[in-house]
């Protein structure tokens, strides 16, 4: 009878512990699937902002402090750090005003998103990107027109999904060579 006891308990326990584990692994699933979600929307508002800031007014092609002065209210609330913020700052406005190649027009839109990883509370998600429109040097006739593999990465900051990490890779097919670079 003591046996039949000691067996009991392990089954409870063992069922517990299975029973705790499924709910652990389903509410972070749920989490994931929550995180996914709201990344696709951040995602979709972000590029929708970065294509309006990507064209830089007449009055600010001379002063960039200014045009970052500007922009960064809205734009810097996206990221989750400074580093993020900065490396966006570098490679997509910046980049512009060091190689004196300015958007005329721009279009930023999302042609794909790959499956995402959750990990540690961080939803890494990969997607292409396709940025196309006109520069400054369009009356020698170029136009700007590339895709761009992206991996952005989300955690939650105060309760609000930001980005916390991103990296590109673009391929030079319209004559400009875009930094391919990472940052965390």
């Amino acid at each position: 009878m003591n046996k039949l006891k000691k067996i009991n308990r392990g089954l409870i326990l063992t069922a517990a512990v299975v029973l705790a584990v499924a709910v652990y692994l389903g509410l972070l699933t749920a989490k994931a699937n929550r995180m996914k979600t709201d990344a696709e929307r951040l995602l979709k508002n972000f590029l929708a902002a970065d294509a309006a800031w990507k064209v830089i007014p007449e009055e600010y092609m001379e002063n960039y402090e200014g045009y970052i002065e500007l922009l960064e209210p809205e734009m810097r609330d996206y990221f989750a750090d400074d580093s993020a913020y900065q490396y966006y700052i570098e490679n997509n406005i910046y980049s512009q005003y060091r190689t004196n190649v300015f958007y005329r027009t721009c279009d930023v839109s999302l042609i794909e998103l790959f499956s995402s990883e959750f990990d540690n509370n961080i939803l890494s998600l990969p997607c292409m990107i396709s940025i196309s429109g006109k520069t400054n040097l369009e009356a020698q006739g170029q136009d700007y027109g590339a895709p761009l593999y992206y991996s952005f990465s989300f955690k939650e900051v105060d309760g609000e999904l930001k980005i916390y990490y991103l990296n590109y890779r673009s391929e030079n097919f319209s004559g400009y060579d875009l930094t391919a670079g990472s940052v965390y």
